[in-house]
């Protein structure tokens, strides 16, 4: 556990106020809608949300939420006909106003599996998702889609990817801003820290760039200095 200012991995990351602050990503095509295919997604996050708010959302319908309730993490997964609601209650909880590492893994064979700060827990059964579960409206990240559950906190290095990611992928790539692997979908490191309109950048090798909807959604950029800064850890 570290204290630190700007961003995790880099000078900045995105801090949403849990009110008005979210991001639209305009996709690339159909790189970022999964089927009847598995799928991850993994980020960082620093919160002390205990309402509801999702970190990433397409559409409830038809798609995936993925965020938190009650300080713990939550899932989402709808092929239009079935949908699984996994509210993780039992779980740990992330909004101790510190820094983790959060994932989910959907294994459309098998269950959803959750990861925090690198360690995996099993969570619903998914196999009831028979149907694809590619979503007609664009993704946002920080909202839910009728313009409610904000997320209050700061959100960086969100990745998602096409497959099943093993517990070993997912701890060799929690703490670099170029991870490596197959069948990256989308790498939004979240640390431009100054602009909205194509502001959330993609780099992995597609397109999937998102506007943000305040500029004042950025972490102000920490600073180090030698002999005189301090880095707490406990």
């Amino acid at each position: 556990d570290f204290t630190t200012s700007g961003g995790l991995l880099g000078a900045s990351c995105l801090e949403l106020n849990g009110t008005d602050e979210y991001a639209t990503i305009t996709a690339d095509g159909s790189t970022l809608q999964f089927g009847t295919g598995d799928y991850t997604m993994e980020c960082w996050i620093k919160t002390t949300q205990s309402t509801e708010g999702v970190i990433y959302r397409d559409e409830e319908g038809q798609g995936t939420i993925f965020g938190l309730k009650g300080g713990k993490l939550r899932y989402y997964g709808g092929d239009g006909a079935n949908s699984v609601n996994d509210e993780n209650s039992t779980g740990p909880t992330v909004n101790d106003g510190k820094w983790h590492h959060v994932a989910i893994v959907v294994d459309r064979s098998d269950k959803l599996f959750w990861y925090l700060d690198g360690k995996m827990s099993a969570g619903a059964d998914v196999t009831s998702l028979t149907g694809t579960i590619n979503s007609p409206t664009a993704p946002e990240i920080g909202r839910r889609n009728n313009g409610s559950q904000f997320f209050d906190g700061c959100i960086e290095q969100f990745r998602v990817w096409a497959d099943v990611r093993t517990t070993t992928e997912i701890r060799a790539n929690m703490f670099t801003d170029t991870p490596s692997g197959d069948n990256l979908r989308a790498n939004w490191r979240l640390d431009a820290g100054t602009g909205t309109t194509d502001a959330i950048v993609d780099s992995s090798s597609n397109s999937n760039t998102g506007t943000l909807s305040a500029s004042g959604a950025w972490a102000g950029a920490g600073t180090f200095t030698y002999g005189t800064s301090t880095l707490v850890m406990a």
